[in-house]
């Protein structure tokens, strides 16, 4: 019996569902005509935008960029959408470190950039680029969960840029700089421009005591999860949500706009775990996720193929004698201990493995 069909009988063994993978998010954050409201609240929240900055409403955009060069790269985001003054939000989440993820961001933000204009329109037509990252990992060792990158000059003397040179007009006193009058325009423009690109790191697993009571009820929401069907837990605990708990994640005096929103998103997140064909896709990308990280390379595929359905079944000390390294059954040691994390049951393992119940509990014991 697959897993992986709901016919078959997935749908009655339990399964760990995450706000964070790719399937489950974009049901709670990217569904056209319901769930705009939803990305609208999360990102005035997080991003503290606010007056002229506030997303007022938003559309969903394609995500697939294609290069214009050939041979050049094709690009699929994650979650793209432009705001009611034009401007680009790309989203992305990051469930594990690969790679840097700043220049990912900078890389993803100049094309979003770039095929904004077509032939013969001017360069002030071009608008803004910001970038959300939200990640399940640390980049920097402090706590500030939420920062924000912009282009900002510096003095070339200023050789560990700590003090940004005045490039805003509120910068600039007429009474001090003669000149500014006669360049109020410029140093407009110029502002205007360094504002084209903001790229936001939101680091997911830090305990930030200076965010907004907003903030960090965003934060557990995108790292939170429901459990179908449901089990009893420990809510002491605060890793998942089996009801409708609004207490859990929304403060008192959280305003009633975002209580409502968090209400809907959480709604969304159990829909999507009733859901058995939702659940199937769930499932499949756990498993390519699982697969992915353990990087299982052709000569750990051979050993899968060629040691665990002859080797182990010969024994294990037989079968590194005959070609499985102790490092392949590590990383399948690895492997097993991911998806069980993940929530998987033996029975579940087993089959994407193609292992008997008796082989998986081998490996399982098996002390390297």
């Amino acid at each position: 019996m697959s897993p992986h069909h709901p016919d078959q009988g997935f749908d009655l063994q339990p399964l760990k569902v995450k706000v964070t993978y790719d399937t489950s998010f974009k049901f709670i954050f990217a569904v056209p005509n319901e769930t705009e409201a939803i990305l609208a609240q999360l990102l005035n929240d997080l991003l503290c935008l606010e007056d002229e900055q506030k997303i007022i409403e938003l559309s969903y955009e394609n995500v697939e960029l294609i290069s214009e060069r050939q041979g050049g790269r094709c690009l699929i985001l994650d979650l793209k959408v432009k705001d009611q003054q034009g401007k680009t939000y790309n989203i992305e989440v990051q469930r594990r470190d690969s790679d840097p993820i700043l220049t990912r961001a900078i890389y993803q933000s100049s094309r979003l950039t770039t095929e904004q204009l077509g032939q013969g329109q001017q360069f002030k037509a071009l608008e803004p680029v910001v970038c959300v990252l939200l990640c399940n990992y640390s980049t920097y060792p402090d706590q500030s969960a939420v920062r924000v990158f912009k282009l900002v000059p510096f003095d070339l003397k200023d050789h560990e840029q700590r003090q940004p040179l005045a490039f805003k007009n509120k910068d600039f006193d007429p009474a001090t700089h003669p000149r500014y009058t006669q360049l109020k325009k410029r140093v407009t423009e110029a502002e205007k421009s360094l504002e084209h690109l903001s790229i936001y790191l939101v680091e997911l697993d830090k305990k930030d005591s200076s965010l907004s009571d907003h903030q960090r009820m965003w934060l557990k929401f995108l790292l939170s999860s429901t459990t179908y069907p449901h089990t009893p837990i420990d809510e002491s605990k605060g890793d998942e949500m089996n009801e409708y708990s609004d207490y859990y994640f929304v403060p008192n005096n959280a305003s009633e706009q975002t209580m409502q929103r968090i209400k809907e998103a959480q709604e969304r997140l159990h829909r999507f775990a009733a859901d058995p064909g939702k659940r199937d896709l769930y499932f499949r990308e756990q498993l390519e996720r699982i697969t992915y990280n353990s990087n299982m390379s052709d000569a750990f595929e051979r050993g899968i193929e060629r040691g665990i359905e002859k080797g182990i079944e010969q024994g294990i000390e037989q079968g590194i004698e005959q070609g499985i390294e102790q490092g392949q059954l590590l990383q399948l040691k690895t492997t097993i201990k991911n998806m069980s994390d993940a929530g998987l049951d033996d029975e579940q393992i087993a089959l994407f493995l193609k292992l008997s119940a008796e082989q998986l509990q081998e490996l399982k014991a098996l002390d390297l």
